[in-house]
């Protein structure tokens, strides 16, 4: 199932709203470089774009990095556990397991270097909740701020959205 509306992606799966988040963490990325782990077809990138200074992303699949590839976006094909790009901002949306794993790597990796994390969730899944269980209380552990979306605002563009619930975004910092 494909569709063709600017606030979503084009790509199965679907990645949240992810213009709407561009635009509510637009004060967190001016003038950073942004690194979107799992970027897939690029849909966060090409959102977070016009607020960085600049936009990478990094993917596991060539066949996904492909579409992002033909939109023009830096991305590339590599393991983040191999080569993590150099960025002042992680965003993740991966899987809560991975997340913290994830986390944690790219916060010893960044060894002196100050590094933003965010890593995204839908809001019934809330963070305060603890839903996801001890993946996502050490990582609740880590988090500075949260920032929640409202899912009708995010999704008036499209009722039929295939999942549903808010969207929250976690915000980890390696300084204060």
């Amino acid at each position: 199932m494909r569709m063709n509306n600017d606030l979503f992606s084009e790509s199965w799966p679907y990645r949240g709203p992810v213009k709407f988040i561009a635009e509510a963490i637009k004060d967190i990325v001016s003038n950073k470089v942004v690194c979107d782990v799992g970027c897939a077809g690029g849909d966060f990138l090409k959102s977070i774009e016009p607020y960085c200074k600049k936009a990478i992303g990094v993917d596991i699949d060539e066949e996904r990095l492909e579409v992002a590839k033909k939109q023009g976006l830096e991305v590339y094909l590599r393991d983040i556990y191999s080569n993590p790009p150099k960025a002042d901002i992680y965003y993740l949306w991966i899987q809560p397991e991975e997340d913290y794993k994830m986390v944690k790597f790219l916060l010893k990796s960044a060894k002196k270097k100050k590094i933003t994390i965010l890593v995204n969730r839908r809001k019934e899944n809330e963070w305060s909740l603890e839903k996801f269980g001890d993946c996502d209380k050490k990582l609740l552990k880590l988090i500075s701020e949260v920032r929640y979306f409202p899912y009708q605002e995010a999704n008036s563009a499209l009722p039929d959205w295939p999942t549903s619930g808010d969207w929250a975004l976690g915000i980890i910092k390696n300084y204060e």
